[in-house]
């Protein structure tokens, strides 16, 4: 530590102590647990997002396959209406042609939302690195503020018993010399 700026020494022998070193081991050892709180919160945060995230392909692969089997499904039922009703293959044709564009719409739409969720996620992880820093920069503000403020009370508490030490050493030695003229 930097001491309060060498009074400490002189004060030694007047039974005054001086605790800044101490006062800047225990900011520091506050400060360390402060930051270590901060990151364990962002580490949670993230681990949420690392889950959802991994939670997204899943979901959206569920929806693909079920817009393709839902395809498969209604293609499936107008064959066998062509058959039964004997519609020619032209209408069969345009029939395949429709179902195809409807699928690739729905498969489409899926991906955009898929797209839309990770772009959010991604937005979110770093919305959480912005407010980590942010929270390391004010958590370190706000112990360098502490710190200093109460190395300035101990330098103020450290000068005012020196300044009482003189002065009772002041009147002993004036009482001392008082007694020795008498």
């Amino acid at each position: 530590g930097t001491g309060t700026g060498g009074t400490a020494g002189n004060l030694s022998g007047y039974g005054v102590n001086d605790y800044s070193d101490l006062i800047e081991s225990l900011n520091q050892y506050r400060d360390e647990i402060a930051l270590a709180e901060i990151r364990a919160a962002y580490e949670k945060s993230l681990a949420g997002l690392d889950r959802a995230q991994a939670s997204i392909a899943p979901q959206y692969a569920s929806a693909r396959n079920q817009a393709a089997a839902q395809a498969a499904i209604q293609q499936q039922a107008f064959n066998e209406y062509a058959a039964a009703n004997g519609l020619n293959t032209g209408v069969g044709g345009q029939a395949q042609l429709a179902f195809g564009n409807a699928l690739q719409n729905d498969l489409s739409g899926i991906n955009t939302a898929e797209a839309n969720s990770m772009a959010d996620l991604e937005l979110q992880r770093s919305q959480a690195e912005i407010d980590y820093n942010n929270a390391i920069a004010q958590a370190k503000a706000e112990g360098n503020y502490q710190l200093v403020q109460q190395l300035y009370q101990e330098k103020v508490r450290v000068d005012e018993a020196y300044r009482e030490m003189i002065v009772w050493q002041a009147e002993q030695d004036l009482a001392i010399c008082c007694r020795a003229r008498s």
